[in-house]
């Protein structure tokens, strides 16, 4: 089990070229983890080729330098961090700092490299037998090409070891007794992937930010309140251009800034069945869009056997704008998602939809279609582990069509020995139609091998 473990780390850390996730931090950690202190988790050097050397330009307000001709890249990573568990609280934290630099097969472009950075904080305290406040802070400075690689959420609750009850509690009513998978779960999130990310450029910066207050009167009965907060922007990279420096990946989209609160209840109607309802408003700022978007979302979901789970949601919200460059509908929008998960002892796999109001650009969506999957195979005990996932999204648009982008990609990784560890990804991403790019291309795929060192190892 503890190769086992290790070589999730792998696939977290080496691979993820941005960086390891806080998920791998409470996962490996070299010494016990009520320990305090600083601890180094690992440290990863990779190299890898991508078809193109760039990312393209979009009618959807991007303006891309597109580089034609096929990439190598290489880079180097390591992740510190640390938790700490007590009786009444809980404490995680990661830090990874890489850096990234491609080499174009036009000789005419260079990149001079780039410094990225992924941090992430998730803390808990009990305030009595009832009341629990919590926190988190996730945030990533990063090349879009680094993000082809970066598990998501649900490629790192996959890969993450538990058992199917804790699984299922926490995809079904977020109440995981497991801390890694609750801090995933439970985290404020980020917009980490390409098909998320790509129409703010070639380099972007995210950030976000959580407080939320619940209350347990029994075992059956919660309700909370959470404050959230997010930051998307450009952060372009520069490079030189027949020795002339340059923009890589100049993006007009500005940055967009939301502010909101959610109120949530939740009740057990049985041990295998959830219920819970929500009601929450969100503003946004930005130059393209100002104003309001307010919901309410209805789930239930329920253990259906001893290997599976699934989840049903549907809602309603209006979206009230007092500035918008691009009209977004103001009459009310109907949403509804769903997930499911799968596990065994060898096997994972999650997969889910969500139709959700507005979007998150300021283009004047009025929903987003957005689905994920991810697999992972583990067998206790083996030097081996193998995983895939699969990304989704459209914007439901009235002004700019033919929005869908996805991404598809699998690794595989082996314990070369107690402390080094080898993996290897490759990865698929397919621009939306409606992309112009100064080449005429619309996808990108890739491969990245990469070593990881840790201290502790397997054993």
């Amino acid at each position: 089990m503890k190769a086992a473990r290790a070589l999730w780390v792998v696939m977290a850390a080496a691979p993820a070229v941005v960086s390891a996730q806080t998920q791998a931090a409470s996962d490996f950690n070299p010494l016990s983890a009520t320990q305090g202190g600083v601890h180094l988790y690992g440290v990863s050097a990779y190299s890898g080729y991508y078809s193109s050397g760039g990312t393209g330009g979009s009618e959807m307000a991007v303006q891309n330098q597109f580089v034609a001709g096929p990439s190598a890249m290489a880079g180097v990573a390591a992740t510190i961090g640390g938790s700490k568990t007590g009786d009444k609280s809980t404490f995680a934290w990661s830090y990874s700092p890489s850096y990234f630099n491609s080499f174009y097969g036009n000789s005419q472009f260079s990149n001079n490299g780039s410094l990225n950075h992924r941090m992430s904080v998730h803390w808990t305290r009990k305030l009595g037998s009832k009341w629990t406040v919590s926190g988190s802070l996730n945030g990533y400075l990063a090349n879009l090409q680094q993000l082809y690689f970066n598990p998501g959420v649900l490629s790192s609750v996959a890969s993450t070891p538990t058992s199917f009850d804790d699984l299922a509690a926490g995809m079904l009513a977020g109440q995981s007794t497991n801390p890694q998978l609750a801090s995933l779960l439970n985290s404020a999130p980020l917009q980490a992937s390409p098909q998320q990310g790509y129409l703010y450029g070639d380099r972007m910066f995210n950030a976000a930010a959580s407080l939320g207050l619940s209350w347990a009167s029994s075992g059956r009965t919660s309700l909370s309140v959470i404050a959230t907060g997010d930051r998307m922007q450009s952060a372009n990279s520069v490079g030189t251009i027949g020795g002339t420096s340059t923009s890589s990946g100049a993006s007009v989209l500005p940055e967009m800034t939301t502010a909101g609160v959610a109120i949530s209840w939740s009740y057990s109607l049985s041990p295998r069945t959830y219920v819970s309802a929500s009601a929450s408003s969100y503003r946004t700022f930005s130059r393209l869009q100002h104003g309001y978007a307010s919901n309410g979302t209805f789930s239930i979901g329920r253990t259906m056997s001893r290997r599976w789970f699934l989840q049903a949601t549907g809602g309603a919200g209006k979206l009230d704008y007092s500035q918008q460059v691009y009209a977004a509908p103001s009459a009310v929008q109907h949403f509804y998602g769903g997930s499911l998960g799968f596990k065994t002892i060898a096997h994972t796999f999650v997969v889910s939809y969500n139709r959700t109001l507005g979007d998150s650009y300021g283009l004047g969506s009025g929903t987003t279609s957005a689905a994920m999957g991810a697999w992972n195979w583990r067998p206790p005990g083996s030097r081996w582990s193998m995983s895939a996932s699969w990304g989704y999204q459209e914007l439901n648009n009235p002004t700019f069509p033919n929005t869908r982008s996805w991404l598809v990609g699998g690794g595989v990784a082996r314990a070369l020995a107690p402390h080094l560890f080898m993996s290897a990804q490759f990865m698929y991403f397919q621009l939306p139609a409606n992309v112009k790019t100064a080449v005429g291309e619309l996808s990108e795929n890739g491969v990245n091998v990469g070593l990881t060192w840790s201290p502790s190892g397997y054993r």
